[in-house]
């Protein structure tokens, strides 16, 4: 990619909640291009009525909730929505050097942790990590200070953003409106190394290929670009946003402007957002390039009479205008320091659509069985405006790209409109993944197995490799026999078992799903030892075929499902009884002679996934899907007062006081 070095770094995610209850990527572009505000027809927009924070979502109770700052309980949030845009398992960076970098700004207040402690020691993040308070500025400073660590070997990823507390109305979009009225505002991104996130096939946003912060006067922003190795030529356009001063225009005119045979398009902001601005610049900057359009700036008429845009090259945009260069300049300039940052766009994605084979889960997870019911509500609408093409990536992003909570939703399908359609009742998921297999010894029926045998390669494979042991000493052919309608004879059906046991072992191990453990019931102990690695398949096709063979081998920890001690989900492999159970378990059923067969492995995979059964995505997934676009958490905000949670109510907030705020009357 022309311009950028080998130090670039990748924004792999974003998170946001801006005025006009602008929540996502999405959302923010439409109120640049002029289209209509955001709010609650936004996919996974906010409501400007909520005003509280999910404390239960983070493990705190409403006391501890209350102890912290609003713009923390924002900056949580938004990490998390961040983190599940890139398409990283939070649980994946506890203990790692990830770094967290926050610019915050509104009323000063003494707190006893900064906003990056917060976040870090909510995800267990052991890198470096600092908070900001320098302005409008704070965020683009925090987010030079991250990209500086990641270059410099710190941190493998870091959080990098900030948030900002008004007392007042702010407003982002680009056209005539009412201010919003909700105090907090912030953005987060996610950031990498760009080899790293090229090697993680990470989606990237776009590139930060320059950066620095300190006096910006035109040696700091001439050496910025150096570094960067980008010619100031090549800037599509400036985002400009801080005090205004005629100096800090000069700076930026004699830095970048003269050096271009044309004018240097600016959009100035003043940075109503505070300590956000920043980081939100950056965003404006990615999909303006992602885009290939120049928004207008509703700032750029009348320009400011004390400045020479004209004689300093620079053309503040009045009306939206194509992007025909491929970098962008982010300026943020504050009493004490500012900073800048080169944006360029995210490199072309050469990857090609997988091809797919076969059913594929989507799974949908919540902390509440309230969010539960939301969250796949917001997926199932995601689902059916889907097209076939997006389904691998869809499901791939569902399974193996995003963290697990304990309420699931989980449903095998062909494609997005089934899969909306077949989204299960949920459940708490176990706290031990591991599945036992239990393999019985009756309640076989007259053409068991046979459709799965006629229609699933896996079982169809697992088949034949038992018939192939078996053969030599029963004389007949178990798969031959399984085609053949009608009821089996009694020196058939012990065979015709265990070749249905291995074919339903290979078929859910196909579908990702393999035994922490097994047990049986009578001469279902050879299945269960086979199954366990104990007996290799051609011994145990010995002990099937000949007499007595089962008595010689053992079971089994206990003889029964009841004896698994510390296991919570047990599969019944083909033909097999429930049994009885002296303690709570669930228990999936792989057969029924009432159901279509591999609709019923299908589901019985789909409730084993959702009960929190440990699935093997490559199965599924044999190739890495791209991370692909899923509705945001939907958060059960509260409001929390000392001891108590209310859920929010509608309320003006524009008149609230600092002192109001963190006494925990408002969060």
């Amino acid at each position: 990619m022309g311009g950028v070095g080998d130090q670039a770094v990748a924004v792999v995610g974003a998170g946001c909640r801006l005025p006009d209850g602008i929540a996502d990527l999405d959302g923010l572009w439409a109120a640049l291009d002029g289209g209509p505000k955001a709010g609650g027809q936004v996919p996974g927009g906010f409501s400007q009525e909520t005003h509280g924070f999910d404390a239960a979502y983070f493990g705190m109770s409403p006391d501890e909730a209350v102890r912290l700052d609003p713009r923390h309980h924002l900056l949580l949030e938004l990490a998390v929505e961040a983190l599940d845009d890139a398409g990283i398992d939070p649980a994946r960076l506890a203990a790692s050097d990830t770094g967290v970098f926050a610019g915050l700004g509104g009323p000063r207040a003494v707190w006893p942790v900064t906003a990056a402690e917060v976040v870090s020691r909510h995800f267990d993040l052991r890198g470096p990590g600092a908070e900001v308070d320098r302005g409008c500025s704070s965020s683009l400073v925090a987010l030079a200070r991250a990209c500086h660590g990641l270059v410099s070997g710190d941190s493998r990823v870091v959080l990098a953003g900030g948030v900002f507390l008004s007392l007042g109305q702010a407003q982002v979009h680009d056209g005539p409106g009412e201010a919003d009225q909700h105090p907090l505002h912030g953005a987060m991104l996610v950031l990498k190394r760009l080899g790293d996130a090229l090697a993680d096939r990470d989606r990237i946003h776009g590139v930060l290929a320059g950066w620095g912060s300190g006096g910006l006067g035109p040696d700091l922003l001439r050496q910025v670009y150096e570094r960067a190795r980008v010619d100031p030529g090549d800037l599509a356009y400036l985002e400009a946003h801080g005090t205004g001063a005629p100096a800090e225009w000069q700076a930026l005119g004699h830095a970048l402007a003269e050096p271009r045979e044309n004018p240097l398009p600016v959009r100035p902001d003043p940075g109503r957002l505070g300590a956000a601005s920043g980081v939100v610049a950056v965003l404006k900057a990615l999909l303006a390039l992602r885009h290939r359009g120049i928004p207008a700036s509703p700032h750029a008429e009348p320009p400011d009479p004390g400045v020479d845009f004209e004689g300093l090259r620079l053309a503040p945009v009045a009306a939206a205008i194509p992007a025909a260069k491929g970098f962008v300049g982010v300026n943020s300039a504050a009493a004490g320091g500012g900073a800048h940052v080169i944006v360029a766009p995210a490199p072309a994605d050469l990857g090609r659509p997988v091809r797919q084979r076969g059913p594929l889960p989507v799974v949908v997870s919540a902390r509440s069985e309230q969010a539960l019911a939301e969250a796949a509500r917001r997926m199932a609408a995601r689902l059916v405006a889907a097209a076939q093409e997006e389904f691998y990536d869809l499901a791939y992003t569902s399974c193996a790209r995003r963290g697990r909570h304990p309420h699931r939703r989980v449903v095998l399908a062909d494609g997005p409109q089934e899969a909306a359609e077949r989204l299960t009742l949920g459940r708490p998921a176990a706290g031990d993944g591991r599945v036992v297999f239990v393999y019985g010894e009756a309640g076989e029926w007259p053409g068991m197995g046979a459709d799965l045998q006629a229609r699933d390669r896996a079982f169809r494979s697992a088949v034949e490799r038992a018939d192939t042991a078996l053969a030599p000493h029963l004389g007949w052919s178990v798969a031959g026999r399984l085609a053949a309608p009608g009821e089996w004879g009694s020196d058939e059906a012990w065979p015709l078992r265990f070749a249905v046991q291995v074919g339903m072992t290979g078929m859910l191990a196909a579908r990702g799903i393999t035994a922490g453990a097994t047990t049986a019931h009578g001469t279902g102990a050879v299945a269960a030892a086979w199954a366990a690695g104990e007996l290799t398949l051609e011994e145990a096709a010995r002990a099937v075929a000949e007499p007595g063979g089962a008595a010689r081998v053992v079971a089994g920890p206990g003889g029964g499902p009841d004896g698994v001690a510390g296991f919570e989900l047990f599969a019944l492999i083909g033909p097999c009884t429930r049994g009885p159970l002296a303690r709570p378990a669930t228990v999936v059923a792989t057969m029924d002679p009432h159901r279509d067969g591999v609709r019923a492995v299908d589901e019985a995979v789909a409730e084993l996934i959702t009960a929190g059964a440990d699935a093997d995505w490559n199965a599924f997934f044999p190739r890495p899907g791209r991370v692909a676009d899923l509705p945001a958490y939907p958060w059960r905000r509260r409001r929390h007062q000392a001891g108590i949670s209310v859920p929010p109510a509608r309320r003006m907030l524009q008149n609230v006081t600092p002192a109001a705020l963190y006494a925990g009357g408002v969060s």
